[in-house]
């Protein structure tokens, strides 16, 4: 009887191809005065597979209008514009989407201009002078829901926010950084002990520290003290040891 020759054959199992999904591109609302300001941001955009534009608006009454039909993913808002300004127009869009995502693109970087974007509720704020690697890197750190500020600017907002400080108050905190304790400290300023102690704590709250060593770091990374003044950190302890 004839058999047939065995031939081994390779088992063919199914696969199940999976194809993972492309993520939508974030939707972006440009908001400027100026057209050519307006071409460059979707030029530049237009370029990143993860960006979409879908609307552009020349003042702040129309970004609003613009921000309800179309609900987009971040709004690039312009400071200055007419009718209704970008805070203004933030606050509006805020009010009728508390989870709307906007960030200022403008040619001002003043104190008060950068406050108001974000007292308005702004996620972020960039000065049109920004490379165009760090604007992308702003529009999507803001787009999901993140923060973003440039060094620059917060160290401009660090610095404004400076504690006041009394002319007793920084002859102290130059006092103790060169390293005299209170009751040294207190014969330098002609007080007491107690007075000097008192005026010390000012400065601990003041400048959010707890021990001299910090108040002094803090003191010179805020320049309320200069390392290279001899007044301030020279030495000098011509009055004895520094215990209390």
């Amino acid at each position: 009887m004839y058999k047939r020759p065995y031939c081994w054959r390779p088992r063919l199992r199914r696969v199940h191809l999976q194809f993972a999904e492309v993520p939508k591109p974030y939707t972006i609302l440009i908001v400027d005065d100026h057209f050519v300001a307006r071409c460059g941001l979707r030029g530049l955009f237009e370029t990143q597979p993860d960006l979409h534009v879908v609307a552009e608006s020349n003042d702040g009454e129309s970004a609003v209008l613009a921000y309800r039909e179309h609900k987009p993913d971040l709004v690039t808002m312009d400071a200055r514009m007419p009718r209704l300004n970008g805070s203004a127009a933030t606050r509006q869009i805020l009010k009728d989407d508390p989870d709307a995502r906007i960030l200022f693109v403008s040619s001002f970087d003043s104190e008060s201009d950068v406050r108001a974007a974000l007292a308005a509720g702004a996620r972020g704020y960039l000065t049109k002078s920004a490379e165009p690697t760090e604007l992308l890197t702003a529009v999507r750190t803001v787009a999901r829901g993140e923060r973003y500020v440039p060094r620059g600017l917060a160290e401009m907002l660090a610095r404004a926010e400076e504690p006041h400080l009394s002319q007793r108050e920084r002859k102290l905190l130059t006092l103790i950084a060169r390293g005299l304790s209170n009751r040294y400290a207190a014969l330098e300023l002609g007080l007491s002990a107690g007075s000097v102690r008192i005026y010390a704590s000012q400065l601990f709250g003041k400048l959010g520290v707890k021990k001299r060593g910090e108040l002094v770091a803090i003191a010179l990374q805020r320049g309320l003290i200069e390392a290279n003044r001899e007044d301030n950190l020279a030495p000098q302890n011509t009055l004895g040891p520094t215990r209390c």
